[in-house]
């Protein structure tokens, strides 16, 4: 009867119902991931789910005594697809997961040498930041380029809280700890811990209404690229910092590992909260015309070409004390030969590395993020252009799928931001 269906169907009732049970539990456990990805390695979920496909595979084989038929020449190739679709599926399942999980690398960083430590290693001005204030900077290199976007916050507890992209982790931690070894070596009083935390970001202009029932400071009073440490719904050692990857409103909450899933669950109790991709936090930092590390900026691209001179501070600027400076101060005088710019198109969406030409036809960039707009109905994307063409309203070209599609050049945030100041 085997046989018969799988000369006649192509594929045996066994791999039928193996595809269908695999694929049906990965799809029960999808919705999940949210949730699991903060409790299970990426790597476990995904060899959890593969050896369960073959598991289930062979155990209903053996089950309906069709072993032999898996010889059958069209039945292998269909356990193969069967296999291979399973693959992709649970592949798919670890991408969720990875990237669905905590965003950040967190250290402090102590010691009464720890702001000079700092400063060795980033752009920004640390030591004129206010007890419990932030700032977004960059880690550079000798030759100016940007290893790293990050936030450090300067707190009342004695060291300073740095937070700063789980992609780059290793290299990350990596340059720190060279960098400490440098400056015990000299004397200095400087030591890193690497905290074991999640984070959780809330946004959105229902925010704080959520939020201020759970946390007993006043959240009027913490207003953008400020920190507090309090608990949050009865959850200890919470650091709750009002900013975001999304132009809105919103802090960034972040909580022990093994309490961010009971945290999850008690802000998605309230029904004004919603579970968000990655898909609606990219679009929204689109818009808000924010780097991604990696597509916007990386250690090909100096702060002046990518448009981030304002992260640099002033008293930094005069001393000249950071990685790259030499390269970078004189680049803020000088024009450089191309410039991060937004763009805006109607028709096919922008996507990464897109090319950028002139009016004539001359290839003079290339996009970098890109995707369409549900805030304003068009597309928006940022990208790289020689200099010459980097003033906002400058008409441009974009080749999609091998056509030119009209774009111009825009100012950025595409859409206004609505961070809170207080006011």
């Amino acid at each position: 009867m085997s046989i018969c269906l799988s000369l006649c169907l192509f594929v045996s009732p066994c791999v039928c119902l193996s595809l269908y049970v695999s694929v049906s539990i990965t799809l029960i456990l999808l919705p999940l991931s949210p949730c699991v990805c903060l409790s299970l390695s990426p790597c476990v979920c995904l060899s959890l789910s593969l050896c369960l496909n073959v598991f289930l595979y062979f155990y209903i084989c053996l089950s309906l005594e069709t072993i032999s038929v898996s010889f059958c020449i069209c039945e292998n190739i269909f356990i193969c697809l069967s296999l291979s679709i399973s693959f992709f599926i649970s592949l798919c399942l670890y991408l969720s997961l990875s990237l669905g999980r905590s965003f950040n690398l967190s250290t402090k960083v102590y010691g009464k040498d720890r702001v000079k430590f700092m400063e060795s290693l980033v752009v920004g001005d640390i030591a004129e930041l206010k007890d419990n204030q932030g700032t977004l900077s960059l880690f550079t290199n000798t030759k100016g380029g940007i290893m790293d976007d990050l936030i450090v916050t300067k707190t009342d507890q004695g060291y300073l809280y740095v937070v700063s992209n789980a992609g780059c982790a290793d290299k990350d931690s990596a340059h720190m700890q060279a960098r400490l070894r440098e400056f015990k070596a000299a004397g200095h009083d400087v030591d890193l811990e690497y905290l074991e935390e999640s984070l959780i970001a809330l946004q959105g202009p229902s925010m704080a209404r959520v939020l201020q029932e759970g946390v007993g400071d006043d959240l009027s009073k913490l207003t953008f690229m400020t920190s507090v440490l309090t608990p949050v719904f009865g959850i200890p050692g919470c650091r709750v910092t009002r900013c975001g990857y999304t132009g809105e409103d919103g802090v960034e909450i972040s909580v022990p590992r093994d309490s961010v899933v009971a945290l999850t669950e008690r802000l998605l109790a309230n029904d004004e909260v919603k579970l968000a991709g990655l898909g609606s936090r990219d679009s929204l930092r689109l818009e808000a015309g924010l780097c991604l590390y990696g597509n916007d900026i990386d250690e090909t691209t100096t702060p002046v070409e990518a448009a981030l001179v304002w992260t640099i501070g002033k008293r930094r600027r005069q001393v000249r004390d950071f990685p790259g400076a030499d390269i970078i101060i004189p680049q803020i005088k000088a024009k450089t030969q191309r410039k991060r710019v937004g763009l805006i198109s109607n028709g096919p969406p922008i996507r990464q590395h897109t090319p950028i030409l002139s009016p004539e036809g001359r290839v003079i960039g290339e996009v970098t993020s890109g995707c369409p707009s549900p805030c304003l109905k068009q597309n928006v994307a940022m990208g790289y252009v020689e200099t010459s063409f980097s003033k906002a309203g400058t008409p441009v070209q974009v080749e999609v799928r091998k056509k030119m599609v009209p774009a111009v050049v825009s100012k950025m945030p595409f859409v206004p931001t609505n961070y809170y100041t207080g006011h």
